[in-house]
Order: structure tokens, then sequence, then C-alpha cells
């Protein structure tokens, strides 16, 4: 019983911890149940140091604490989930306005990037058109919940980089001469 209440203790610190409280607000669970949780578990370490209880009593006890130091994990884990799934759409969103910056100085016959006019094969856009329009491609991109936007836009570019005349198609030349 004496590793319970010990885990008892470490979860009642737990709770009133920033980074936990922290944790759980970006979740967005219910802070409520912090208060009732805190208040909880004070009354199961009183119950628990109380040696008239029953053992089985405080065997149930002792699981149900376990569960909540799983829950606790769990929370833990999905808040890290949500700050690096904001992060990955920040950086996703941000390259895929890069691109299409590019992409439309390209198309109006201006100098894009350190490297100056980028060259391309109008078969490469062509295929990678044909790959943004495919439902299974817009689903994958609708499930990482970024900028749908953003990919129409750079459909819109794709399209107006085949039209438009200025665009010049040659190989790529990997030799050295």
């Amino acid at each position: 019983m004496h590793l319970i209440i010990v885990v008892v203790k470490v979860l009642l610190d737990k709770l009133v911890s920033n980074e936990f409280v922290n944790n759980f607000r970006s979740t967005k669970l219910d802070l409520s149940l912090l208060t009732k949780m805190t208040e909880t578990l004070l009354c199961v370490s009183i119950v628990l140091d109380d040696a008239s209880v029953a053992d089985d009593v405080k065997d149930v006890l002792g699981c149900a604490v376990f569960e909540v130091h799983s829950l606790f994990d769990e929370i833990k884990i999905k808040a890290l989930r949500c700050r690096v799934d904001a992060m990955f759409r920040r950086v996703i969103n941000s390259k895929l306005q890069k691109l299409i910056e590019k992409l439309e100085g390209l198309s109006s016959g201006e100098q894009v990037g350190e490297l100056g006019v980028f060259h391309l094969l109008s078969t490469s856009v062509k295929v990678l058109l044909d790959k943004i329009v495919s439902s299974d491609f817009i689903d994958k991109f609708q499930a990482t919940k970024l900028d749908i936007s953003l990919l129409e836009k750079l459909k819109t570019i794709l399209v107006r980089l085949l039209a438009n005349d200025r665009v010049k198609v040659t190989p790529l030349d990997f030799h050295d001469d």
C-alpha cells in the first residue's frame, strides 16, 4: 500500500504543476475536472492511510490510482502530438506559400530565388498537376488539416505555367563541360 500512497502524492504534485496544467489546457479538456481529481485523490490518500479500511478496498483503489496515472501519461502524449501537429501545419503551410510565390514569379516572367530562372519540364508540371488534383491526394491533404486554399492556388499556378509560353522547357544537364 505504501507504493500506492507514493503514486497518489506524485499524481497530486503533477496536478498542480504548470507543465501538466498547460498540457491539459492544450488538449482543450475540462479544467474543472482537474480540481475535482485533486479533491478525489486527497480523499483516496486519506482512505489509503486509514488502517481500518479493508485491504481489498485499498487494492481496488490502488488499481484506480494506476489508471489515473496512465491517463495522465496519455494526456501528456496527446498534448505533445497537438503541439507537433500545429507546428507541422505551420511549417507545411509556410513551405506551400513560398512555393506558390516562386511559381507565381516564374509564371509572370520574373526571376525567382537565388539561382535565377527555374527551368521546368512540361511533363513534370503535368505530373505534378495530375497528382494534386487526384482525389486520393486531396483527401490526404485535407486529413492533415492543411489550408486547402493553398492547394487550389498551387493548381491555378501550375495551369498558368503550362499555358505560359514564357516558361522555358529545357532538358536538365547533369554533365560537366
